[in-house]
């Protein structure tokens, strides 16, 4: 049970926004809520800029961005030809004041990008998953400033199943892709160093005592110092927990940090840390079990941690952060969506806020017209830019969007 709760949270966390979309395209009910309670917002900072979108696609979303310079980004994601065919690898390139889509590596199996990190704009590395046999299984790939192609990772030893979930770059031979294996029993984490070369599978150390745990998003403020984060579970209920991971060797990881929501399931879905005593973290969960979400920002080293817990909504929409990009401890921006209901035909539309180390503040999305849904799942800031990708949809097409600030 634990893990079929925190699969749906792991899900809710990265594509919920999609899938929703998803099932409108597949027929499911095209019907859009009224809004209601809709936050204070300042005016609109950022605007939409123009994506391409696979031929014949009936969907196209972006998951995952990195940015080696405010005009060198390389963007992630999927696409589907139709409602019963398989994803395919989505991968496009900003160069200058225009993205342009690149030929990925053919998998040959369904397939998803789900994160990317580029320290040089000649080097990314992304990571996300295949399917074959039904099961998710773990794959990477590089660019090396003229071309994909995919990277040889290891199976991690009785794993059945797994995914990559983050990655982050500090350097074309320093980087740390994190996500999670199942082995039949109960999920367990995975960490792996990649040197350009090879993939050495990490230590982690202090794990007594979590139950079922997966890791979502890493960030490395040196070529020494990292922090991932992810959930897990403890007790004889296995309620679940935030879970924070450091390491300052990219080889051993310990256990620093948890954080509970009272008798619901909850977890750590973001991190960014700019320095060694300058990370911020956020999460979200449940006091009561799948309804009225609420979450927290994590302020701290990585091994000390400084909780900010939002005010839980009294009305719509309900905010739904997926990703977080920081310049400093007290400048970040958090992407997501905000969610006007809990049913097939709930609308929902893009959600962009800023924290300055105290407070939040939501700033207004831009709109793209004619497309009613939208998501942000990804986001990137270089100096004082950012850019942000996710997806819009309608009741039968669903498109790659990003946004500029």
């Amino acid at each position: 049970m634990q893990r079929q709760l925190r699969q749906r949270h792991r899900k809710l966390g990265r594509a919920l926004a999609i899938a929703t979309i998803l099932s409108a395209v597949l027929g499911v009910q095209a019907g859009v809520a009224d809004a209601a309670g809709a936050p204070s917002a300042s005016p609109a900072a950022w605007q939409a800029v123009s994506t391409p979108n696979q031929p014949h696609a009936t969907s196209d979303q972006l998951n995952g961005i990195s940015c080696a310079s405010a005009a060198n980004c390389m963007a992630v994601g999927d696409y589907q030809v139709s409602a019963s065919a398989g994803s395919a690898l989505l991968i496009e390139r900003l160069n200058g004041a225009h993205w342009s889509r690149l030929p990925a590596p053919s998998i040959g199996l369904p397939a998803v990008l789900t994160q990317v990190s580029c320290p040089t704009k000649a080097f990314c590395v992304a990571v996300g998953y295949f399917i074959a046999g039904g099961e998710d299984q773990p794959l990477a790939a590089s660019w090396n400033g003229h071309a994909w192609s995919r990277l040889n990772f290891p199976t991690p030893a009785g794993a059945v199943e797994g995914k990559l979930t983050g990655i982050d770059c500090f350097s074309g031979t320093d980087c740390v892709v994190v996500g999670w294996t199942y082995g039949g029993v109960g999920d367990a984490n995975l960490i792996a160093r990649f040197n350009g070369h090879a993939w050495t599978m990490a230590a982690i150390k202090n794990g007594a005592g979590i139950i079922d745990p997966s890791l979502v998003a890493v960030s490395c403020s040196t070529r020494t110092w990292c922090v991932a984060v992810g959930s897990g579970g403890h007790g004889k209920f296995a309620i679940g927990e935030g879970i924070a991971l450091t390491s300052d060797n990219q080889t051993t990881w310990t256990y620093t940090h948890g954080v509970t929501f009272p008798a619901a399931n909850s977890g750590l879905y973001g991190v960014s840390c700019t320095g060694k005593n300058a990370c911020v973290a956020f999460g979200w969960g449940s006091p009561v079990l799948n309804k009225d979400y609420q979450w927290v920002v994590e302020t701290g080293t990585g091994n000390a941690w400084h909780e900010y817990q939002s005010p839980q909504p009294a009305t719509l929409p309900e905010p739904i952060p997926l990703d977080l990009a920081c310049s400093t401890g007290r400048e970040c921006t958090i992407v997501g969506y905000q969610i006007y209901g809990f049913s097939p035909t709930s609308k929902y539309t893009s959600l962009i806020m800023t924290w300055n180390g105290r407070k939040l503040a939501t700033l207004m999305a831009p709109e793209v017209h004619g497309f009613p849904y939208s998501a942000l799942e990804g986001v990137t800031c270089n100096g004082a830019a950012c850019w942000a990708v996710g997806a819009v949809g309608t009741a039968k097409i669903v498109r790659t969007l990003a946004d500029r600030s």
